[in-house]
């Protein structure tokens, strides 16, 4: 996902102030997570928008677009807990925490692993049950994170009501710059293929996506 510099960009400059100002690493931390979650709305709302036009421009039969617009009505929603959560990793990581991120990421995963089949057979949802337990997971691995942060003082909950400073937002602008492009170009190309797949039907698209996914 193009955003994930936010993340990246962001853990060199909590390191630096981790240790001597823990009260700058924390702004520059609360800033970040502000920045993702009015991203992660926008593109909930973009996507909610334009998925359906997107999908059909990319060829997609009738039975995708009906399949994709139930997928996306739930799972959309999780796209600013995304961010959310990508940003908190890497904020563990900024405070040499690498174990944290990594439990907690496993907690989530099984978490969906249970919701999915109680979702999708045993409540008969579907498709829908698949992206609720998706979403699901996502709230519960972005609840969780933030609240070991704030638990060990990493991140002040006062911060998360300040106004980003532009010194911050433009740091994150230039350092998100190249990032962003790379994504951009793998993201493109990607899609070239998915393009592809669909108009092959769904039994094609579907064997297409098991490559990236293990990839």
């Amino acid at each position: 996902m193009p955003m994930n510099f936010l993340g990246i960009a962001t853990l060199p400059r909590i390191a630096a102030e981790s240790s001597g100002n823990p009260q700058e690493a924390s702004r520059i931390l609360a800033s970040t997570l502000l920045v993702a979650l009015g991203a992660g709305i926008v593109i909930m709302i973009v996507l909610g928008v334009f998925t359906m036009p997107i999908a059909s421009k990319l060829g997609a039969s009738a039975s995708l677009l009906e399949q994709t617009s139930i997928y996306f009505r739930y799972r959309i929603i999780s796209a600013p807990l995304f961010l959310v959560s990508a940003v908190t990793v890497a904020a563990f990581r900024a405070f040499q925490d690498t174990a944290t991120p990594l439990g907690t990421a496993v907690f989530a995963d099984l978490f969906n692993m249970a919701l999915h089949p109680f979702f999708m057979f045993y409540l008969g949802l579907g498709v829908a049950g698949a992206a609720i337990a998706q979403t699901a997971a996502q709230l519960l691995h972005a609840t969780v994170s933030l609240g070991i942060l704030i638990r060990r003082g990493w991140l002040d909950p006062a911060h998360l009501l300040e106004f980003p400073a532009k010194s911050r937002l433009a740091h994150l602008a230039r350092d998100g710059f190249a990032l962003t492009f790379r994504s951009l170009s793998i993201i493109s190309v990607l899609n070239l293929a998915n393009v592809a797949a669909s108009m092959r039907g769904s039994l094609c698209l579907a064997a297409f996506e098991v490559g990236p996914q293990s990839f």
